[in-house]
């Protein structure tokens, strides 16, 4: 979130220019016409009678529910006839979106279905949803299934090119494979969307999605794609309807225990554990729907997430912060209406998209609030985090120093964004970190604008001041004063059904040079070797629960001679963890686990350097 040492976003940025162009060629299909909604849109009536979500698509309301037939092959196919048919129904009740599917399958013993934690089918046989809640072509909630009803989610930021796949709504689902095919049914609450503010009738975007892999992945789709086009949401069919619904009180709360201990014995040595730390806390995130398209947040305590945060990181010479997926729901909420709008990371460019915002900087949280809220064009969002330590990295030519001061912060961000012309925007940040003696701030505009279906162009200017404080000055050694910097980043982009340009300009003046690699070699020899492996077994028993073991073996060897300071000429390390886990929905979960860590040097082999037991419990209250 917010910017360590004088530095933009959550990294350092070496001193550079850039400027890159990539070009592809694809070929294409004929399209095949379609009739739209988007004059008429289809209307959605209210169910007739109570369904359950299990998996079977049997009750009368689905017989008298909007029926619709997923009739394209988007891809590999051009809008050609699919494979396999698919029946989609909407209706809705009270307090939920009722979606279900029935998807044929002339060979159902070729489906593709497992068990596994939610947003990790990507793999299988998967059907869903994506809800453009506010008809504006710019933001929508994807919601999928696999064939057993295992959840995946989404938001689709089309404007910025951002698919945050950290959302995690709490919605119901169901599958099951038959002699047919399979059936998936969806109940989705009101008060986990968000849409416009009407008493009345109110109009959707929508698309409906199949996967279906056999020797290719079919694509399938409710209406035909213009492939070349900029923009996926400004194709979208539309529905109408869902009169005078309302998300209800729309409060949640999630209250969090976690327990935790850890057994330490000096290094090298070989004698028994001793306790170096035991401690327990309680947590509680809450969330207020104050209006349909106004949400606020308070946390109080909410814990780091040690059990999430597990992806193996290599710190050998990374001048940067290391980053770790956000999964604390405070963080998670809207986190899309603080990202920039211009473009995002293009795999086949490989241009990158500056990022001014990260959360895991706010490591040991006491307090946080935020409101968001959207009104028409008009994005915003703010919140602000009382830190009780201060995180820092300070990168350097051969290694990056990291250190904890006890100083306690205020972290801000806002951010807003206005939408205009058919899928453009322009937007404003600021971020802030803010101590007794020190901060660091970053203010910063883009905008991203599409010339037509074709041709888009994005620009980012950011500026950055730090000043540290007497403690961080003595312990980096840096100099008095406000250091600053700045960054432009430019980006065009150009496509059209056959082929693909782009071009990206990247100008950053900072005070650090930053090198990363896993080797680095100078004129006297080879200064270090850094390997990481990471072997993961997971079991997952049903949709809820799994079972997981995960070891992390770093090897980093060095040559001391060339070294300015004192190195080890081996380090290893070896990370274990088992973790059983289950969850109901994103918020009520139950993790169970332990974890070590052992460590080993020329001089000694792998010790066990400490041992964890941890438990964590938590449950979304809603009312």
């Amino acid at each position: 979130m917010f910017p360590l040492p004088h530095r933009l976003g959550p990294y350092s940025f070496c001193a550079r220019r850039v400027v890159a162009a990539a070009l592809l060629l694809a070929a294409a299909a004929s399209p095949v016409g379609a009739q739209s909604s988007r004059e008429r849109p289809y209307p959605v009536r209210r169910a007739t009678s109570e369904i359950v979500v299990d998996g079977r698509v049997v009750e009368e309301a689905w017989a008298d529910a909007l029926t619709l037939e997923l009739r394209y092959e988007v891809r590999p196919g051009e809008n050609v006839e699919p494979p396999v048919r698919t029946e989609m129904f909407l209706t809705y009740d009270d307090t939920r979106l009722l979606v279900a599917f029935k998807c044929h399958d002339p060979d159902p013993s070729q489906i593709r279905a497992r068990y596994t934690d939610r947003d990790n089918a990507w793999n299988d046989d998967f059907v869903g949803v994506v809800l453009d809640t506010f008809n504006d072509e710019r933001r929508a909630y994807e919601l999928f299934v696999n064939a057993y009803g295992v959840q995946m989610d989404a938001v689709n930021d089309d404007v910025a090119g951002n698919y945050d796949m950290a959302w995690g709504a709490i919605w119901d689902s169901a599958g099951r494979i038959t002699d047919a095919g399979y059936e998936v049914e969806m109940a989705i609450p009101f008060n986990q969307l968000r849409f416009q503010d009407a008493g009345g009738a109110q109009t959707w975007g929508i698309d409906g999605v199949r996967s279906y892999p056999r020797l290719q992945r079919h694509h399938i789709g409710l209406f035909p794609r213009l492939r070349g086009a900029n923009s996926y949401l400004s194709q979208e069919e539309k529905i109408e309807g869902f009169d005078s619904v309302a998300p209800g009180r729309n409060l949640e709360f999630l209250p969090t225990v976690t327990a935790t201990r850890t057994d330490e014995r000096p290094a090298g040595a070989d004698g028994p554990f001793e306790q170096a730390l035991s401690a327990g806390a309680f947590g509680l995130t809450a969330r207020w729907g104050i209006t349909p398209n106004v949400t606020a947040d308070m946390a109080a305590n909410p814990d780091f997430s040690q059990v999430e945060a597990d992806a193996v990181q290599l710190d050998v010479n990374n001048q940067f912060a290391l980053f770790f997926p956000e999964t604390r729901p405070f963080f998670l909420e809207s986190a899309d209406y603080f990202r920039l709008a211009a473009a995002a990371l293009n795999p086949i460019t490989g241009f990158r998209r500056m990022n001014l915002v990260h959360t895991r900087t706010v490591a040991d949280p006491i307090g946080a609030l935020k409101t968001t809220g959207k009104h028409g064009r008009h994005t915003y969002g703010v919140f602000s985090a009382r830190d009780a330590r201060t995180n820092m990295l300070v990168p350097g030519s051969q290694r990056s120093e990291t250190e904890r001061f006890d100083g306690r912060t205020i972290g801000t961000v806002g951010r807003y964004r206005m939408d205009y012309g058919r899928n453009s925007a322009v937007g404003a940040s600021l971020t802030s970190r803010e101590g007794d003696a020190y901060f660091n701030r970053v203010i910063a505009v883009d905008a991203r604008h599409r010339l037509g279906d074709a041709d888009s162009v994005s620009l980012t200017v950011a500026r950055s001041a730090t000043r540290y404080d007497d403690a961080m000055r003595t312990r980096f050694a840096q100099s008095a004063g406000v250091l600053d910097g700045g960054a432009v980043e430019a980006h065009y982009q150009h496509t059209t059904r056959n082929w693909f340009a782009a071009a990206g300009y990247s100008d950053y003046w900072l005070l650090q040079y930053a090198h990363t690699f896993n080797a680095f070699d100078l004129p006297q020899g080879r200064l270090f070797t850094a390997s990481v492996a990471e072997p993961r077994l997971v079991y997952q028993i049903n949709t809820r629960t799994f079972v997981r073991a995960i070891l992390q073996f770093t090897d980093i060897r060095r040559d001391p001679s060339i070294h300015r300071d004192p190195v080890e000429a081996q380090d290893r390390r070896l990370f274990t963890q088992f973790l059983f886990s289950y969850k109901v929905n994103p918020q009520t979960v139950l993790y169970l686990g332990y974890s070590d860590n052992s460590v080993g040097t020329d001089r000694f082999g792998l010790l066990r350097a400490d041992r964890t037991f941890f438990v964590k419990a938590g449950y979304a209250w809603l009312l």
